[in-house]
């Protein structure tokens, strides 16, 4: 993906796919650092009610009891339609082995 933005190509996703995150802070922050990685939108909701006829594929990020958050790919209906990803920490604004700090 680095390389590509390199060399000034522009990937465009497709318009059926988005990310959707539930409206907490740990949620979110993932969720902005996903979208922007993948050049996906971001909606912000609690359920996929507000996605269910505009896409057909989801990424559905939504914290765990746990203090996990959990990364699932669903329709909007909220079948499974891959992984389900545990995440327990993530880095904001970039990977800390690749920042450039003085």
């Amino acid at each position: 993906m680095r390389l590509a933005r390199e060399y000034g190509i522009r990937p465009r996703p497709p318009p059926e796919i988005a990310i959707v995150a539930r409206v907490e802070p740990p949620s979110l922050e993932l969720g902005h650092e996903l979208a922007a990685a993948l050049n996906l939108p971001l909606l912000e909701a609690d359920d996929l009610n507000a996605v269910r006829d505009v896409y057909q594929s989801v990424i559905f990020i939504e914290p765990l009891a746990s203090g996990l958050l959990a990364v699932r790919f669903v329709s909007p209906e909220g079948a499974p339609k891959g992984p389900r990803l545990l995440v327990e920490k993530y880095a904001v604004g970039g990977w800390p082995c690749c920042s450039k700090r003085g």
